[in-house]
C-alpha cells in the first residue's frame, strides 16, 4: 500500500510505502545456453522471452526460457535493456541507439 500526501499550503511531501514479502522460485534451471557476455536485461511479450547484453548480444526463447537462440542485432554496442508494451519489443543501448521491432527481427 503507498500513501502520498501533499500539504497545498506547504511545499511538505510525505511519503509511505507497504513491502511484501517475495519467496524465491522452488526450482531454477540452466538454461541450454551459455552468452559469452554479460546480460544486462530480459523481458517477455507475444510469447518471447528477449534478453539483450553486451556486444549487441540479442537472445530468445519460446519455449518458456529452456532453449535460448541468438538473434544478430547487427550492432556491436552493449544493450543496457529491452522493454515489452503495444506489441512491441524496445532495446536501448550505449550507442544512443533505439532498436524495435514487432516480430523480433531488429529494424532501427
Amino acid at each position: 500500500m503507498t500513501t502520498v500526501q501533499m500539504d497545498t499550503r506547504h511545499t511538505n511531501i510525505s511519503l509511505s510505502a507497504g513491502v511484501s514479502e517475495i519467496h524465491p522460485p522452488d526450482n531454477w534451471a540452466a538454461a541450454n545456453t551459455t552468452p559469452t557476455v554479460q546480460m544486462n536485461g530480459v523481458t517477455y511479450g507475444n510469447d518471447i522471452f528477449v534478453a539483450v547484453g553486451n556486444d549487441g548480444k540479442t537472445y530468445n526463447s519460446t519455449d518458456n526460457g529452456t532453449n535460448w537462440n541468438y538473434v544478430n542485432s547487427g550492432v556491436s554496442k552493449d544493450f543496457k535493456g529491452v522493454a515489452y508494451g503495444n506489441n512491441l519489443f524496445v532495446e536501448v543501448g550505449t550507442s544512443g541507439k533505439i532498436f524495435t521491432s514487432s516480430k523480433w527481427s531488429l529494424m532501427g
